[in-house]
């Protein structure tokens, strides 16, 4: 019971959405399933079951169903009173077999009661010529089409169709469907056809100005609804994209394409949990769709699963054809890999998404935090140099990498220079460029404490008896920047501390006691500071 209501409840829904549209609108716009099920009804009407048979058939044909399509015509020309649109629907489909028999049913249908008074006709008997490749003759009779009523839009509708089908005319084609509007201004498929000559030229303003108008008159229009969010979703707005889908993923109308499409407006408008469960919903009948698998993973990843992630991911970079893996891929791959625990393959897997294109500063940021993680701040600094060097680098960045070159150059100890003399220089060098980055963050920076601290850490090992004063500069600035702030108390300290030394070494017992109080002041307990003020006053 339950699911015949939700069947019900769903069947309603789309009711209300497409009970506007005609089966003949949405044969023009696209609408073929919607159009069979609106001309399935019709042919229970006697009065329209000769239109309804050819109307159906062209829904079929349109939709590569070519043996339903003539049962359907066939159905109209043998009936009690032959239907000359059927005639020339049947026509189409013998064209390229039999010419001669295709003819003579176009020349029957033409002959028929009232036939020539009917401007259906001739845009059937175009379409069936079109369908065969012979343009001259379906721009013939759409021409005598509007001899016979120059105001049906159909004529207009296909003859801006064929243009596009046939030669990518899209300016004769987008006036063919202007004058469709002209004559009919609630023409829907008009509205519709111009909006997405103009998407396709990427011209969005114009196709969101006949959008506009096309929702005026029917807001529910699943073809409007995707067009529009087709745009949004390419301007990045996925917010208003995800509205417009979860109304058309309603409709019969919806492929798989369109589906996923979803899913993925879903996914970059954070509703991950949702795009997980549009998943669930459809890859129950699509099983081995790579695409589904791989947005499975990315929203695993966002969604915190990240050992369900992981096995997802690797399931499908295992089975996914090569060619076919893309930048994201890797990304996503290296995040989930990082979240548990296997930072050399999540390292990896990043070079691989820079390497194919995805040189974004967030990957970038990625490894070097891996590296800096790992211990291994040669490799984050290096990397800094080689992704952010040659760019504006901001100053945070600037900080970091600085901060890297720091204790790349202190995980350079004695040994290492023992066995490869040349590390030494390699230990100056990363100082050097220390130096000089926290420099520049001070000039960006000049109110912030870091870049004076950082410079003064680095002076000190330069000067590592201090006898130069190298980092005495900097540690006062340090100072004078914090004293007052009761923050950053190791730093102050580490600043008094340096200073007490320098002084107590130059034999400025006075001043070097005055540094050690003030660490006393902040720490009681500090042993340093306590031993320091001890043996000065025994002197």
């Amino acid at each position: 019971m339950k699911t015949s209501a939700a069947f019900f409840i769903v069947f309603l829904f789309y009711a209300s959405l497409t009970a506007q549209t005609t089966g003949r609108e949405a044969l023009n716009a696209g609408m073929y399933l919607t159009a069979k099920t609106d001309f399935r009804q019709q042919l229970s009407n006697v009065q329209t079951q000769g239109e309804a048979l050819y109307y159906l058939g062209e829904a079929c044909r349109l939709l590569g169903q070519t043996d339903s399509a003539a049962f359907y015509f066939e159905k109209g020309v043998t009936a009690a009173v032959p239907n000359p649109l059927c005639m020339a629907g049947k026509a189409g489909l013998l064209l390229s077999a039999s010419p001669d028999q295709a003819e003579e049913l176009i020349k029957k249908a033409r002959t028929a009661k009232n036939a020539k008074k009917n401007p259906a006709l001739y845009v059937a008997i175009a379409k069936a010529y079109a369908a065969n490749k012979q343009i001259a003759k379906a721009f013939d009779y759409l021409n005598q089409g509007k001899d016979v009523d120059e105001k049906y839009t159909d004529l207009y509708l296909t003859e801006g169709d064929i243009l596009l089908e046939e030669s990518g005319i899209s300016g004769e084609a987008a006036t063919r469907f202007e004058i469709a509007i002209y004559f009919d201004p609630t023409c829907k498929p008009a509205y519709l056809k111009v909006a997405w000559i103009h998407y396709k030229a990427q011209n969005y303003e114009q196709a969101t100005a006949y959008l506009d108008k096309l929702k005026a008159i029917d807001a529910h229009f699943p073809p409007y609804l995707k067009l529009a969010g087709d745009i949004f979703y390419d301007q990045g707005q996925y917010n208003e994209a995800v509205r417009l889908y979860a109304e058309y993923v309603q409709s019969p109308e919806a492929t798989l394409n369109d589906q996923i499409r979803y899913s993925y407006a879903l996914f970059f408008n954070k509703n991950y949990q949702k795009s997980l469960e549009e998943i669930e919903r459809i890859i129950s009948q699509n099983p081995g769709n790579h695409i589904l698998k791989r947005l499975t993973a990315y929203n695993l990843y966002e969604t915190e699963k990240f050992q369900k992630g992981l096995e997802q991911m690797q399931a499908f970079m295992n089975t996914a054809d090569p060619a076919n893996i893309i930048p994201s891929d890797y990304k996503y791959y290296g995040r989930l890999l990082a979240k548990n625990g296997q930072d050399s393959l999540a390292v990896a897997n990043f070079l691989k998404a820079a390497n194919l294109g995805d040189s974004s500063e967030e990957v970038n940021r990625e490894v070097i935090q891996l590296y800096e993680k790992m211990g291994k701040y040669k490799d984050a600094a290096l990397y800094f140099e080689k992704h952010f060097g040659s760019k504006g680098v901001a100053t945070s960045d600037l900080f970091l990498w600085g901060r890297d070159c720091y204790f790349a150059a202190g995980k350079i100890d004695s040994a290492a220079i023992a066995q490869n003399p040349a590390e030494a220089e390699a230990r100056k060098t990363f100082y050097h460029t220390a130096d000089s980055l926290f420099a520049e963050v001070i000039k960006r920076s000049p109110d912030s404490y870091l870049g004076y601290f950082w410079r003064a850490r680095i002076h000190a090992i330069l000067d590592p008896e201090s006898e130069l004063g190298l980092a005495k500069p900097f540690y006062e600035k340090v100072i004078a920047i914090l004293e007052n702030s009761g923050k950053n108390k190791k730093e102050l300290i580490e600043s008094y501390q340096y200073l007490g030394y320098y002084y107590y070494i130059k034999n400025d017992l006075p001043n070097s006691q005055i540094f050690w109080e003030k660490i006393l002041s902040i720490d009681p307990e500090n042993h340093v500071a306590r031993e320091a003020v001890k043996g000065m006053r025994l002197k």
